[in-house]
């Protein structure tokens, strides 16, 4: 049986996403700082998952590959999925069959990344954080917490890719 999660906001939170009275643990750090936790129970329910006959634990997740691999409790595991996709690893490495063919994807595809990068950066101003490509596979950035500026955005786009 397969048991597939995501990590942020679902078994893993920020301090910012925390908001419960449980005891935690930090999983990750970056430098010097504690990022991400996960509750006590929640990492005693991960190890007894963990050991359970016939259960594969798949994580998922938008994190780029340098991101997943500050993630402590998850690195033991055979299987993970990172970069929204684009990078399948098995016990740590990269699937070298999957890695060939988002190669492949991106170079058939790059104008179209470059096209897409050209049109993100033309609405830098309602974004909290510059789009970057992850991993050389897909755009991310932040948006303001605004819905009416997101709303905004939406349509500015939805009429840019119309007319593409």
């Amino acid at each position: 049986m397969l048991f597939v999660t995501d990590l942020d906001r679902t078994v893993i939170h920020s301090k910012k996403f925390l908001g419960i009275e449980k005891p935690v643990k930090c999983i990750e750090r970056k430098g010097n700082y504690e990022i991400s936790y996960m509750t006590e129970d929640a990492l005693a329910l991960l190890d007894k998952l963990k050991s359970k006959e016939g259960l594969t634990i798949i994580p998922a997740t938008t994190r780029a590959l340098h991101q997943f691999k500050r993630v402590e409790p998850f690195q033991d595991l055979p299987y993970a999925i990172v970069a929204n996709g684009g990078t399948i690893l098995i016990h740590g490495e990269k699937l070298p069959e999957w890695e060939n063919k988002i190669r492949q994807i991106r170079k058939d595809r790059w104008q179209e990344y470059m096209f897409v990068e050209k049109l993100l950066k033309k609405y830098e101003e309602y974004y909290t954080q510059e789009v970057t490509l992850v991993d050389d596979i897909f755009y991310f950035t932040k948006l303001e917490d605004n819905k009416e500026r997101q709303q905004e955005l939406l349509g500015k786009l939805e009429k840019d890719f119309k007319y593409t």
